[in-house]
């Protein structure tokens, strides 16, 4: 497939002084997958390119490579395994960006493998992975920045075992630990940000095949503990979504939360809470024209900095599908940001318009 668009932000940088571009994007993907009987192998490519027109150092040139497998052991038992490198540039808003010079490159890594197995209606998996995420430096100018400090490898261990009362009913928890481990301490206070996660979940699944609602929710409690006792540190609430509710056969409502402890080196902060909800609408106003509606906000709080950060999204959209492989759409979104640092509001729109091709 390939999806191209011609996107308009009115506030490239993300930043009080607002400055517009209008640009190109080219979003190609691939999908290789086995059709055997038993096991699975999958390959998978997509890249996310854009031109600018005045500015090209917000140009994309990202790309995702991944590999999953599992292998059938017995009817009731698999080992699944996947492996991935992703490469983007730094979005102008994420933690720690600067809103001028370049964006670095940002490298992830992953590797993953679980163990699955169900016990008549008892289901049980035991998961790991590792993430190693690296980060290019920062050229401001003829000053160039390094980015060595946020450098970090995130190990993860977790075991989730899950009742079934019926197929669109089950019961589930999720024990996750972590260790994030840093090379370097962080240029902005000469402090190691290695920490000590755990995150514990329960919640309710609705399976995959229920004729009005599907998905799962959960609430949970999450803690990080940084290994310098001079970072404070970070927990909370856990709240999880991702749940579709159909009101009938033309309208769907994608209810969306997720939570977790998002890395940071600012001064004196050990980790950001952050939590993110949204909702979107959808509606087949006929068999080619689809509209769909939503809204989202995320909070970010460095805990031990002070500091406190919210984005207000609306965004509308219209898909037209001119045939099976031919889809032209329509998209515009508003956002607002707030945060408790002086003179850092901001707002912007984004308006796209362009054509998805399948095959």
């Amino acid at each position: 497939s390939v999806e191209s668009d011609v996107d308009y932000n009115s506030n490239l940088f993300a930043s009080p002084d607002a400055i517009g571009d209008t640009a190109l994007e080219v979003r190609p993907a691939a999908r290789l997958a086995s059709n055997w009987a038993v096991h699975a192998v999958e390959v998978r490519a997509s890249g996310d390119f854009s031109f600018h027109d005045r500015f090209p150092s917000e140009d994309d040139r990202a790309y995702l490579v991944e590999g999953l497998g599992r292998l059938d052991v017995t009817r009731r038992t698999d080992v699944q395994a996947a492996i991935s490198r992703e490469v983007a540039q730094e979005s102008r808003n994420a933690i720690n960006a600067n809103s001028f010079g370049t964006r670095p490159n940002v490298t992830v890594d992953r590797g993953r493998a679980a163990f699955n197995h169900r016990f008549n209606r008892l289901s049980v998996q035991l998961r790991g992975g590792i993430v190693d995420t690296r980060y290019g430096d920062d050229v401001i100018g003829p000053i160039i920045q390094s980015n060595a400090d946020r450098d970090f490898t995130l190990y993860e261990e977790a075991v989730r075992p899950k009742w079934e009362f019926t197929p669109t009913f089950l019961i589930f928890a999720d024990v996750a630990l972590n260790q994030r481990l840093y090379n370097i301490p962080a240029f902005s206070d000469g402090i190691i940000r290695s920490s000590k996660g755990e995150r514990y979940r329960l919640g309710v699944s609705f399976g995959n095949t229920g004729e009005y609602l599907r998905g799962e929710v959960s609430l949970g409690y999450g803690r990080q503990t940084p290994d310098n006792h001079e970072l404070q540190v970070i927990d909370g609430l856990l709240v999880d979504a991702n749940l579709t509710w159909r009101f009938s056969l033309l309208t769907s409502l994608l209810l969306t939360a997720s939570t977790d402890v998002a890395e940071t080196t600012t001064f004196d902060s050990g980790g950001v809470m952050q939590r993110q909800y949204g909702a979107e609408l959808r509606h087949n106003f006929s068999a080619r024209l689809i509209g769909s509606a939503g809204l989202s906000l995320f909070t970010r709080d460095y805990v031990g900095a002070g500091l406190h950060e919210e984005q207000f999204s609306a965004a509308t959209g219209l898909e037209y599908y001119m045939n099976r492989n031919v889809v032209l759409f329509g998209r515009y979104e508003h956002t607002e940001f707030y945060t408790s640092s002086p003179d850092g509001n901001w707002n912007g729109e984004e308006v796209q318009v362009g054509v998805r091709l399948r095959q």
